[in-house]
């Protein structure tokens, strides 16, 4: 056992009256007990926002295609989008917790690999906030802080040679745009699609802007943390009311469009981009 395996083990040990194996829509997952967002969609519903993973898999063609997944989490969609695809696929994910668990969930797929850092625009160390796994909250929520937390590595995803890049997204609570900044060669290089989250105005204007320039058209894509659709596990407990993750769809101008889903208007929200498109797909 390498010394990062143990490492791992380590983690998943100090934390096991915490986790739970549960039946997902990709076979047994581990989750975390006291998580009130992720984990919690996964063990009631047995899937997580599955809507991005079908839209994510449309521009990944083949088995050599290769996925980038920013902000990796406990790996659903990493996990989801390599098994429906066979592509190669990329994780960063900066916090301890959250890598082991993934890097748990993924240790039967030798086509993915997940990287214990997290993705911005320059290689440096950051305070990430952290979370208590013996208290119920949304592990999702930890971002960049100048307060209390970890130390975690950054890198850049330019700094990692990729022979291919045909799918990246970004979900890194508020650090989207430093994240794209560091992807500037492989955007250039590659042209792959960007699925980015856009939760907070400034940063996903930037975002939207940044993409702009680079000829890049954009949609949005909403998911309902409890899908519209049929679930993998059917529930119709609903804790999460009407909670929403907002992402956008960022694609080459160059590449055939999606008719099915909103385009982005440039200073735009979300709210009112909602009343004016109810005819067209935007929640899921």
């Amino acid at each position: 056992m390498s010394s990062i395996e143990e490492e791992i083990q380590q983690t998943i040990d100090s934390m096991k009256d915490s986790l739970l194996l549960t039946d997902s829509r990709l076979g047994v997952f581990l989750v975390y007990k006291n998580d009130t967002t992720i984990s919690k969609s996964i063990d009631m519903y047995g899937e997580y926002c599955h809507a991005e993973v079908n839209i994510i898999k449309q521009y990944l063609p083949n088995e050599f295609s290769q996925y980038i997944d920013m902000g990796t989490n406990i790996g659903y969609h990493l996990i989801a989008v390599h098994k429906e695809t066979n592509c190669n696929a990329l994780g960063f994910e900066p916090n301890p917790k959250h890598f082991a668990v993934a890097s748990y969930n993924g240790k039967d797929y030798p086509k993915i690999q997940i990287i214990n850092a997290g993705a911005s625009n320059k290689k440096s160390e950051r305070i990430l906030k952290d979370f208590d796994h013996t208290q119920k909250t949304n592990y999702g929520d930890i971002h960049i802080t100048n307060g209390d937390g970890i130390v975690v590595r950054m890198l850049t995803l330019d700094n990692i040679e990729l022979e291919k890049c045909n799918v990246i997204k970004i979900d890194v609570e508020g650090h989207e745009f430093e994240a794209l900044q560091g992807c500037v060669k492989t955007i250039s290089k590659h042209r792959p699609v960007i699925l980015y989250e856009a939760m907070d105005w400034d940063v996903w204007n930037n975002c939207q802007q940044f993409l702009e320039a680079r000829k890049y058209k954009q949609y949005w894509v909403a998911c309902r943390t409890k899908p519209i659709a049929e679930t993998f596990k059917h529930n119709d407990e609903n804790p999460f009311e009407d909670s929403t993750v907002a992402n956008i769809l960022a694609v080459p101008a160059e590449v055939s469009q999606p008719d099915y889903l909103v385009e982005v208007v440039p200073g735009e929200g979300f709210i009112t981009c909602f009343q004016r498109y109810k005819k067209l797909k935007l929640l899921y």
